[in-house]
């Protein structure tokens, strides 16, 4: 049977992750800071008739999370998939005074990243199997400005990431996944209205249907890679100025 550690499983695509793996079999690992939420979604998940555990995670922390991880796949007896989720937003204008900010999103999003990459491939390279999944975003696609410049910087940075990795592991017995979210409803997109946000529950499902394809790289939803690679590379200066 499969099992997943997927951090920030506390709320938005993590958390519908969990829910909709649970709902096809598989057991979970969920890591986040805020346990409640981790322990309410677990008893929820359990119902389904599956292993759901509960790790206590702040990803700044590399410590932990090696830790974290290290649990997760001693409870589950080998973890199968790892999907590093966990990320911010809070980005600040850079040269304004709020460089505090900055490293705090960086400290989530690329350090963070790093770390659970660097214990999950430590446990799958012996193995010689398991699948690295990395949440980026569409705006990695395209140098943002304003408040949202450190935050397209660190998902740029975990794409490329995960594009290393996946080349380390070509023709093994691993995959690397590097998922490129647009808006998705969550806790982070709450101030975005616009019709090209997607609903939670129907971007996960696609993204289920990714982790089972395990593609070197996909868009979600999959209509997002034609805005990335046709149309966001053509956005005059000016235009992307309004998204800072």
């Amino acid at each position: 049977m499969t099992a997943t550690f997927i951090s920030g499983a506390s709320s938005g695509i993590g958390a519908e992750l969990a829910l909709q793996l649970g709902a096809r079999g598989e057991h979970v690992a969920l890591a986040a800071r805020r346990v409640d939420r981790l322990d309410a979604l677990a008893s929820e998940i359990r119902r389904l008739g599956v292993t759901a555990t509960v790790h206590e995670l702040d990803v700044r922390d590399a410590a932990a999370v090696d830790a974290a991880v290290r649990a997760a796949d001693e409870a589950h007896g080998g973890l199968d998939r790892v999907v590093v989720n966990a990320g911010t937003g809070g980005g600040q204008p850079i040269g304004l005074g709020r460089h505090d900010a900055n490293v705090a999103l960086l400290e989530v999003n690329l350090l963070g990243a790093l770390a659970q990459a660097e214990v999950a491939m430590s446990l799958f390279r012996p193995r010689d199997r398991g699948h690295l999944v990395l949440m980026s975003s569409v705006a990695a696609v395209r140098p943002l400005p304003g408040s949202s410049a450190a935050y397209a910087a660190s998902k740029a940075a975990v794409r490329h990431l995960g594009g290393a990795l996946a080349i380390d592991c070509h023709d093994t017995g691993i995959d690397v996944t590097t998922v490129l979210p647009g808006w998705v409803d969550s806790e982070m997109t709450e101030g975005v209205t616009t019709r090209l946000k997607a609903g939670t529950a129907s971007a996960v499902a696609e993204l289920v249907d990714i982790l089972d394809e395990r593609p070197v790289e996909a868009w979600l939803p999959g209509w997002w890679g034609f805005v990335g690679r046709r149309v966001l590379p053509l956005v005059p200066p000016g235009i992307l100025r309004r998204f800072g």
